[in-house]
C-alpha cells in the first residue's frame, strides 16, 4: 500500500463527512482502516474507480484469490512500505 493509498481511503471511508464521497465498503476509526469486500468484483472495481494504486488492488487480489480472504485491516500507526507486494510476506 502506498501513502496516497491510505490518504484515499480514508477520505472515502464510511466516515467522510461528505456523503458524495462516502464509500459503504471502506471504514475508518481512529486506528485503522478496514475495507470489506464480500462482494469482490464489485469492490475491486470501486476501489478502482476511486482511485486505488494498482499495488493495492494486485494484493488484495492475491490474498482474495489465494486465501479467501474479503475483510482487510490496516494499521495506520504502521510504517507505510510503498513496493512490498503481498506476496512477499
Amino acid at each position: 500500500m502506498t501513502e496516497s493509498d491510505m490518504q484515499l481511503l480514508r477520505h472515502f471511508s464510511s466516515g467522510a463527512r461528505d456523503d458524495s464521497f462516502r464509500v459503504e465498503l471502506i471504514h475508518e476509526t481512529d486506528y485503522s482502516v478496514i475495507i470489506r469486500m464480500p462482494h469482490f468484483r464489485h469492490a475491486h472495481l470501486k476501489l478502482r474507480i476511486i482511485g486505488a494504486s494498482e499495488l493495492l488492488l494486485n494484493n488484495l487480489s492475491r490474498l482474495y484469490y489465494l486465501q479467501g480472504f474479503s475483510l482487510f485491516y490496516f494499521d495506520l500507526r504502521a510504517d507505510v512500505e510503498g513496493n512490498l507486494s503481498s506476496a512477499a510476506w
